[in-house]
């Protein structure tokens, strides 16, 4: 079994955060699952780039009051 992480290319993070935005909770689900992979990366994760696109207000004010999708909490 390969337990070793996906790597998440830095420059499809515009188009996560279009998944993020999304209305389709699976779009968000996506979206979130992959930034989340895109910041566990070994070498320099890229945490000012996220937060510069504006996610993470959406990820706390949003995701987190949510109880028709739990995978987003």
């Amino acid at each position: 079994e390969n337990t070793k992480p996906i790597h998440v290319p830095r420059e499809l993070l515009p188009q996560l955060v279009q998944l993020v935005g999304s209305p389709n909770p699976k779009d968000q689900y996506q979206g979130t699952l992959m930034i989340r992979k895109l910041l566990s990366a070994d070498q320099s994760p890229p945490i000012d780039d996220v937060i510069a696109t504006g996610v993470c207000p959406i990820f706390v004010n949003n995701f987190l009051l949510r109880d028709d999708f739990p995978k987003l909490q």
